[in-house]
Order: structure tokens, then sequence, then C-alpha cells
């Protein structure tokens, strides 16, 4: 799984931005896509760091839960 960057919203869906090797790539994913992968949409927008990406699917998964680190609260 590569480390998504960010995550923004489309007409046609969300194009996401990740780590690809030592540089970065993108893939747009339909809404239908996201909903059928059981991601929400709107927690993806917000926290793009709490997913990652296969790019030979392309499938997301939330990753966030290894990383407590993410959860800290940021005040």
């Amino acid at each position: 799984m590569d480390s998504l960057l960010s995550a923004d919203k489309g007409i046609n869906g969300i194009q996401v931005t990740y780590r690809s090797g030592s540089g970065t790539a993108s893939e747009l994913f339909s809404y239908e896509t996201l909903i059928a992968m059981g991601i929400n949409v709107a927690s993806l927008l917000d926290h793009p760091e709490y997913y990652g990406i296969d790019p030979s699917g392309p499938t997301l998964a939330r990753i966030d839960f290894c990383r407590p680190d993410l959860h800290r609260h940021r005040g």
C-alpha cells in the first residue's frame, strides 16, 4: 500500500495523489467505485493520510488503524 498525499473532489469522482517510488502518481476514483469499496468519501476528503492505495487494483483502504500517531489531537 502506498500512502495518500491528497484527495480532491471533482465532478466525476475523487482524484487521489500518492507516493509512488521516489515520486508521486494519481488516480481518479468514481463515487460509485468508492462506495462499492466501502470508502467514506467525506472521511477520505478530510483525512487522506488515513488511506492507502494498492495501485495494482487500484483499490483504496484505511491504513490508519495501525498508526496511532495519526489519531493524536492536533491542537
